[in-house]
């Protein structure tokens, strides 16, 4: 149940033209639950951006250049652990992107050039076997291959 939500500053020149112009900004709900932590610059966001649990522990985490997603991205699970990983560079994927199960081991791979899927997305069971790889030209799919545990292809697809 959410009581309320109370903004908090952290500069010397906080406001300007009713944005936040320079510092850390931090977001509670009700008294003491910290939300959100961010920093601005320049009436922009620029550096890290935190979301968090209930328990304290980060959800998320970003990092901004002139208000645009620039750098690592990740989301955790409550746990703590990664649930994925991506990467943007003047607010478009642009880089590696993994993705986890809750204990751990890697889910799926792949890469974004400038918001578009390019080369092989790699797909894994929770033990770690590789059971699928979609292959993707300029973002379009081109083929499909799924695995079995022993490695051998079982279901292929070309498109």
């Amino acid at each position: 149940m959410i009581i309320g939500v109370a903004c908090f500053f952290v500069s010397n020149n906080v406001f300007a033209s009713g944005r936040i112009q320079d510092g850390l900004y931090l977001t509670y709900e009700g008294v003491s639950t910290l939300r959100v932590l961010e920093q601005h610059k320049d009436l922009r966001k620029n550096g890290v951006y935190f979301e968090y649990y209930d328990n304290g522990d980060v959800r998320k985490l970003f990092t901004y250049k002139d208000d645009r997603l620039n750098g690592v991205v990740k989301k955790f699970f409550d746990n703590g652990q990664v649930e994925y990983e991506r990467e943007y560079k003047a607010g478009k994927l642009d880089g590696p992107i993994k993705i986890y199960y809750e204990g751990g081991g890697v889910r799926a791979e792949m890469l974004y050039v400038e918001d578009s899927i390019e080369g092989e997305a790699r797909f894994f069971s929770e033990q770690g076997f590789l059971t699928q790889i979609n292959e993707y030209i300029e973002g379009k799919l081109k083929s499909i291959k799924k695995f079995k545990e022993s490695g051998d292809v079982y279901a292929e697809k070309v498109f």
